[in-house]
This record gives structure tokens, sequence and C-alpha cells, in this order.
């Protein structure tokens, strides 16, 4: 019986080593889990990084956008001022001419182009001070 009660020393080894494997199979599992979450930590600060330069280049694209519009707009304010103003003066040279013509030739109808040459010219300039007042 005493036999039986010694202790196999080559049983301390193997549980020596099974409890080291034990041990460095969780150490590894660890190093890994920190390892996989510091790639997902810096994979999100690289998305944020990202996020914030895609937005600051909207930013800066629609401030461009606004003011190449803005100025779009000064241009064909600018355009129909100008138009508007050409068509007045054609209209008033014409009704002062056909209304001339008119007096002259005392021709009827020299005096019905005199008379719409006018009232096309009288529409112009309401129309035009309609749209004055309401700037």
């Amino acid at each position: 019986m005493l036999a039986e009660a010694v202790i196999d020393p080559s049983a301390s080894w193997a549980g020596a080593l099974t409890a080291l494997a034990i041990t460095g199979g969780l150490a590894c599992q660890i190093v890994l889990q920190i390892m996989a979450r510091a790639a997902a930590a810096k994979t999100a600060k690289e998305a944020a990084t990202q996020a914030t330069a895609v937005k600051t280049t909207l930013a800066a694209t629609t401030a461009a956008a606004e003011t190449k519009m803005d100025d779009l707009a000064k241009v064909a304010g600018a355009t129909h001022l100008l138009v508007n103003s050409a068509m007045a003066a054609q209209l008033k040279l014409t009704a002062t001419v056909t209304r001339r013509l008119a007096n002259l030739t005392k021709d009827p109808a020299d005096e019905e182009a005199a008379v719409l040459a006018e009232k096309l010219s009288r529409d112009h300039e309401m129309k035009q001070a309609a749209l004055d007042a309401g700037k």
C-alpha cells in the first residue's frame, strides 16, 4: 500500500504543463481580444476622421455654390434691368417717331400705329413701375 501512496512525479509535470497550457491559451485569447478592440477603435477613429473631412468638404462646397448662386442672381438682375431699360427706350422712341409721322401724314393707319406704340410704351412703364415698387 505504501508504494501506491507515492505520487508519480510525472503526474505533477503533466498537471503543471496542462495548467501552463491553459494559462497560455487564456493569455492568448486576452491578447487577441485586446488587439481586436484596438483595431476596431482605430477603424472607428479613421471613419470619424473621414466623416469630419466629408463634413468640412461639404460645408466648403455648399458655401462656394451659394456664392456662385448669389453672383448669378446679381448678373441675372443686372441683365433684366438692362433689357428692361433698352426695351423702354425702344418703345419710347417708336412711340415718338410714329406720333410725329402720324402728325405729318394725317394718315389713319399712321395714327393707329402711333396710338398702339404709345399704348405699348405706357403699358411697359406701368409694369416696370409695379416691379420697381415691389423691390
